[in-house]
C-alpha cells in the first residue's frame, strides 16, 4: 500500500523543474533569435558590401570605356572643376557635392543642359572619392582610383583601372600630388571648326650651302639634288609637316628661306590657309631656290617675327603663333643698318650682311649675338607671343653646337607663352618624328583654348 501511494506521488513535473526548464527553452530561443538576428545583419552588410564593389567596378568599367572612345581628355582639380558650372558640349565624371554619388554629367544637345546620371547610389554612412593622373607628361596613358570609404574609416571598396586614351589627341592633367585631379571633363568630337583658333606657323629653313651635304657633314655627288643631302630630305619631312598641321584645321603657314639673309622672292612669306592652300605650300617647299651661301639665322628669325605681327594685326579672336625653325649649322652672317643690328621688317641689301661665313669662333660669336638681339627686341619684348621650336639638323654634333642657346634667346622669364624648345634630328626618320611632336604640341594648344577650363 505504501508503495503505490509512493509511486503515485512521483508522476508528473514539479513547479520548479517546469519554471527550470521553461527559463532554458528561453534562453536557448533567445540565443537563436540573436544568433539568428546577427545573422541576418551580417548577410545584409556582406550583401552592401557586395553591392557597393559591384557598383564600384561596373562605374570603373563606363569610366573607362568613354576614355577609350574620347576625342580629348582633360583631368581637372578642384581649381578647374565646379559642377554648377560645367562647359558647354563637354561631359564630365565626378562626385557629387557631398560625395555621396559618382555621377556622370552628360551634355545635352537638344536642351543645352547637363544631364546628371548617378553612376554609383549613396549609402548611409558612405562616401566617395575619385582621382586621375597622367603616366608622364607627354603619355595618352595614365589611371584613374575610386575608393568607398564609411564614416568609421573603413574601406568598403577600392578600384584602381588604367586610364587608355590612345584615341584622344590631348590628355591634360590639371592635378599635382598636393591638389590631385578629381573630375575628368571629355568629349569624343573634335573641335568644331567655329571654334577652332586662327594658328599661324612660319617655317624658317635652311638653304645654305652646307644643306647640299649628307647628315654626317661630308659632301655628295649631285648636291642639293642627291636624295641624302640634309635639303632633300628636309624638303621630304616639311611636306610631311603639312600633312600633319593640315589636319589640324585652321593652321595658316608661311615658307621663310634664309642663307647670307632671308629676303623675300616670289610667294614666299606670304601665308596661307593651308586647308584652302595646300598644293602651293608642297610647291613652295619643294621649290626652295638651291642658291647655297651662308647662315644667317637671325635674319630668317626677323622676317619670321613681322610675319605672325601682321597676322596679328588682321586677325581677330583667339590666335596661336608658332615659328618652326631648321638648321644644319652654327650662324656665320648678321644683319646690320647704320652700324646696329637691323631689326626692322623687308628685304635687306649686301650692304645690310655682315660677317665673313666662316664658322671662326669670333665669327659666330658675333653672329649668334645678333640673333640674341633678335630674341631680345622682337620674341621677348614685341607684341607678339611666339612659341619657337628650334631643330639642330645634322648627325655633326660639330655642326651645331650653338643652336641649343637659340631656344633660351627667345624664352620670356615672365611670359610662359613665349618659349623655344630645342631639338636634334640626326636622320630623315629623327627628322619626322621631330615634326610630328611639334604638330602634336601645336594641336594640343588648340585643344587648351577650346577646352573645359572656364
Amino acid at each position: 500500500m505504501f508503495s503505490k501511494l509512493n509511486l503515485n506521488k512521483r508522476k508528473g513535473f514539479t513547479l520548479v523543474e517546469v519554471i527550470l526548464v521553461l527559463a532554458i527553452i528561453g534562453t536557448v530561443i533567445s540565443l537563436g533569435a540573436t544568433m539568428l538576428t546577427f545573422s541576418i545583419r551580417s548577410q545584409d552588410m556582406v550583401d552592401e558590401e557586395f553591392q557597393i564593389q559591384s557598383n564600384i567596378r561596373l562605374t570603373s568599367q563606363i569610366i573607362g570605356n568613354f576614355i577609350k572612345e574620347s576625342s580629348a581628355i582633360f583631368m581637372l582639380n578642384d581649381a578647374y572643376f565646379d559642377s554648377s558650372n560645367l562647359k558647354n558640349e563637354w561631359d564630365y565624371f565626378a562626385l557629387s557635392d557631398d560625395k555621396t554619388q559618382i555621377i556622370q554629367y552628360k551634355w545635352d544637345s537638344s536642351s543645352h543642359t547637363h544631364v546628371a546620371n548617378v553612376l554609383s547610389d549613396a549609402h548611409p554612412g558612405l562616401v566617395y572619392s575619385l582621382s586621375f593622373d597622367k603616366s608622364d607628361e607627354d603619355s595618352l596613358l595614365g589611371g584613374f582610383n575610386i575608393r568607398a570609404v564609411s564614416d568609421s574609416g573603413a574601406v568598403k571598396a577600392n578600384v584602381n583601372n588604367e586610364l587608355n586614351a590612345l584615341n584622344s589627341v590631348v590628355v591634360d592633367n590639371s592635378g599635382n600630388s598636393s591638389n590631385p585631379a578629381v573630375a575628368l571633363a571629355y568629349r569624343t568630337e573634335d573641335i568644331p571648326d567655329p571654334s577652332k583658333p586662327r594658328i599661324s606657323v612660319t617655317l624658317v629653313l635652311d638653304k645654305s650651302g652646307s644643306m647640299a651635304w649628307n647628315l654626317n657633314g661630308d659632301t655628295i655627288s649631285n648636291g642639293f639634288d642627291n636624295s641624302n643631302s640634309r635639303f632633300a630630305i628636309m624638303k621630304l619631312r616639311t611636306v610631311d609637316l603639312l600633312n600633319e598641321l593640315e589636319n589640324i584645321g585652321n593652321v595658316h603657314v608661311a615658307v621663310v628661306t634664309f642663307d647670307d639673309d632671308a629676303n623675300k622672292s616670289g610667294d614666299y612669306h606670304n601665308i596661307y590657309r593651308i586647308n584652302d592652300y595646300k598644293t602651293t605650300l608642297v610647291n613652295l617647299v619643294n621649290g626652295i631656290p638651291k642658291d647655297g651661301g651662308g647662315t644667317n639665322i637671325g635674319d630668317g628669325m626677323r622676317r619670321a617675327y613681322f610675319i605672325h605681327n601682321s597676322f596679328k594685326t588682321s586677325n581677330t579672336g583667339n590666335l596661336l603663333h608658332y615659328t618652326i625653325m631648321l638648321g644644319d649649322g652654327n650662324p656665320t652672317f648678321w644683319s646690320e643698318s647704320g652700324g646696329s643690328y637691323l631689326y626692322a621688317d623687308g628685304n635687306i641689301s649686301s650692304s645690310n650682311i655682315k660677317g665673313t661665313g666662316q664658322e671662326t669662333t669670333s665669327n659666330i660669336n658675333s653672329s649668334m649675338n645678333y640673333v640674341s638681339q633678335v630674341g631680345e627686341n622682337l620674341y621677348k619684348s614685341g607684341s607678339v607671343e611666339i612659341k619657337t621650336f628650334v631643330i639642330g639638323f645634322s648627325a655633326n654634333p660639330n655642326n651645331i653646337t650653338r643652336l641649343h642657346n637659340i631656344a633660351g634667346y627667345v624664352t620670356s622669364t615672365t611670359n610662359p607663352k613665349i618659349v623655344g624648345k630645342y631639338y636634334e634630328a640626326s636622320s630623315s626618320e629623327a627628322l619626322q618624328d621631330v615634326y610630328k611632336d611639334i604638330s602634336k604640341q601645336i594641336e594640343m594648344d588648340a585643344w587648351h583654348i577650346f577646352g573645359p577650363y572656364n
